[in-house]
């Protein structure tokens, strides 16, 4: 009897130490075999090993242009953008679109004031939005600047904002990446 107690208490005792080390500890996230700490400006903690991970649902609507009358290649340009984030932003795994006709009936005209009106990132709480990037385009002189921003509705907060100085179509694809790429560490 000595001996299958010893053997039940050690299987026993070798099954919460690799429980215990599989999970993350309080303000840790885990990334792959190695562990990290979490930021503590974080608004998520994302463990992509989990099976439980979600994606975030992020909205993004057209790329305002702010010209008029439009030239054909500025809409181009933010036609371009707003295809690249789409695609780059489901790429990462960690974000997932929010399907148009979600969000379609919100007006979205005033981008500017989207941070701090609580009625429309109400709006988007109610649809399950958990991020919204706004796009703009500004034709400057000779070039053209391309602002991002990404708002979290349920914290009610500009998360990131960017703007690059661009001339032509393929800078666009290159400051949606870096954006993409900053809103990875902004949310993880």
């Amino acid at each position: 009897m000595k001996i299958f107690l010893s053997i039940f208490s050690f299987f026993f005792f070798n099954l919460l130490v690799l429980t215990a080390s599989e999970k993350p500890a309080s303000g840790v996230a885990s990334a792959g075999s190695e562990t990290v700490p979490a930021s503590s400006a974080s608004p998520y903690v994302v463990n992509v090993d989990s099976p439980t991970f979600r994606p975030l649902v992020v909205a993004v609507p057209s790329i305002a242009v702010l010209q008029n009358p439009v030239q054909p290649q500025i809409q181009a340009m933010a036609q371009a953008g707003e295809k690249d984030l789409k695609y780059f932003l489901e790429f990462t795994g960690v974000f997932g679109n929010a399907h148009p006709e979600a969000y379609s009936g919100i007006d979205l005209s005033q981008r500017d004031a989207l941070p701090h009106n609580m009625l429309i990132l109400n709006k988007l709480q109610q649809v399950g939005v958990e991020a919204i990037v706004l796009g703009s385009l500004t034709p400057r002189g000779p070039a053209t600047v391309f602002e991002l921003r990404a708002v979290d509705p349920f914290n009610k907060k500009l998360v990131l904002a960017k703007a690059y100085d661009i001339g032509r179509i393929e800078q666009v694809h290159e400051a949606v990446k870096r954006f993409v790429d900053e809103m990875l560490v902004a949310f993880t």
